[in-house]
């Protein structure tokens, strides 16, 4: 095969270097190195392949675990009014007249009740889960299937935020119902960001 030479310009100067094709590059080319860091994981979230099913593998959970899961997140997220409401109390109890001291032993008692209303609450997400139960993301919502009985079905536009705590993804909704999915139910950690970016509400 015969080598083409660049042509020399017309006004004699030298002639223009050889040009070279230079590889595509793409954003996840650039971001491959920073993969793993903090600031990574704000921006970069698992692709999802085409047809690949959001659920996970069956899983259980027990009633009484749910309600003490629920009764900690509770705690957790609403822990200034815990201690708030408690300490009102005290204070109509030292201070108060009979109908205050009344109240004040109301505000005292009151988170005890938190374990029994939490017992409550969940009882519809609790009797979902005690057959083993598959969950998934399909058609706007997430979807709690078991193996016998009445499922669940929570369109994502109810969720109000995720947490990941104690080997449990959580799903709080906005009238504050909780979901407990056990990331032991996932293929794959991978699996499991997957599932929370589908989740992600806005």
């Amino acid at each position: 095969m015969r080598k083409v030479q660049p042509e020399p310009p017309p006004d004699g100067g030298a002639p223009p270097p050889a040009l070279r094709a230079t590889p595509a590059v793409s954003l996840a080319d650039l971001m491959t190195p920073f993969r793993g860091s903090r600031a990574a994981s704000l921006l970069y979230t698992p692709a999802i392949e085409p047809g690949e099913p959001l659920q996970t593998k069956p899983f259980c959970l027990a009633r009484a675990e749910v309600s003490l899961l629920t009764a900690e997140q509770y705690a957790l997220t609403f822990g200034p009014v815990l201690i708030g409401v408690p300490a009102a109390g005290v204070a109509m109890l030292v201070l108060g007249d009979a109908f205050m001291k009344a109240i004040g032993l109301v505000c005292v008692l009151w988170p005890l009740t938190i374990p029994g209303r939490a017992f409550l609450i969940t009882s519809r997400a609790a009797r979902a889960l005690r057959a083993p139960t598959v969950a998934s993301v399909e058609d706007g919502a997430l979807l709690l299937k078991p193996d016998h009985g009445a499922g669940l079905r929570l369109p994502l536009g109810a969720i109000w935020r995720l947490k990941r705590r104690r080997g449990y993804l959580i799903v709080w909704t906005r009238r504050l119902a909780l979901v407990f999915l056990p990331e032991s139910a996932f293929k794959s950690p991978d699996a499991v960001e997957r599932f929370a970016a589908a989740l992600k509400p806005g």
